[in-house]
């Protein structure tokens, strides 16, 4: 985190194996600053004293990529006693997750949502004056994107596509959304765009099978980023 904040650049390289058991090589190159969310039921938490900061581990391999999805499948299909959880969550409404912003000296702590469902994958707009997250339903089977101001002010739905649509990201010129979603069936999650305001019907741009999303615009907006895969 040191060398990112003074160099603005870090590189890391790592072996990683494929689908076929071939083990390559893979270097990833982060350019600074950056904003980075991940949703796990994994996580490792790791004090690195030197550099007085917290490293959080997300585990972000395929297998655990099938373990959220199988569970979702199976709420789906009533195999998950949710009992305990509806207990839990009439305790604390906040415990499927809410959306908090803070100072980044860790005060001045404020809840931006307060909602029944799991909010989550908060992203900032270019300008900061923005947030776009996804919201799921109460039951885990379905998640829209929202945006609202950055003071949790003006919240609302702009996909209405009874789906699992997540991973929203900004376009640098804060008029549009891409995001990836189930509407062709979980085997097959597909970028789309959408106008910030929710206006217009989300306009496809993706066209392989099997998984894309996690995607993320250069900072020119001429350009996307996302995760593809295939079997």
């Amino acid at each position: 985190l040191r060398e990112l904040m003074s160099k603005r650049r870090i590189t890391k390289i790592f072996p990683r194996k494929d689908d076929r058991g071939v083990t390559r090589t893979i270097e990833i190159t982060v350019n600074g600053p950056v904003t980075v969310a991940g949703c796990t039921t994994q996580e490792r938490i790791y004090e690195d004293n030197a550099n007085r900061s917290f490293l959080i581990y997300i585990d972000e391999s395929s297998d655990q990529d099938e373990k959220i999805m199988e569970y979702q499948r199976k709420r789906s299909a009533g195999k998950i006693n949710t009992d305990e959880e509806k207990k839990i969550m009439e305790k604390d409404a906040s415990y499927a997750m809410e959306i908090y912003t803070m100072h980044a000296d860790g005060s001045h702590v404020k809840r931006l949502t307060n909602a029944p469902g799991y909010d989550g994958g908060p992203f900032f707009s270019a300008d900061g004056k923005k947030i776009t997250w996804r919201r799921f339903t109460t039951d885990g089977n379905r998640a829209e994107i929202y945006t609202m101001n950055a003071d949790g002010t003006d919240q609302k739905a702009i996909t209405h596509l009874n789906a699992m649509s997540w991973a929203p990201f900004y376009h640098p010129s804060g008029k549009y959304i891409v995001f990836s979603t189930s509407i062709l069936g979980y085997a097959n999650f597909e970028l789309f765009m959408v106008d910030s305001e929710g206006r217009g019907k989300p306009v496809r741009v993706t066209f392989s099978d099997d998984f894309d999303g996690l995607a993320s615009f250069s900072p020119d907006g001429k350009q996307i980023t996302w995760t593809h895969r295939n079997n």
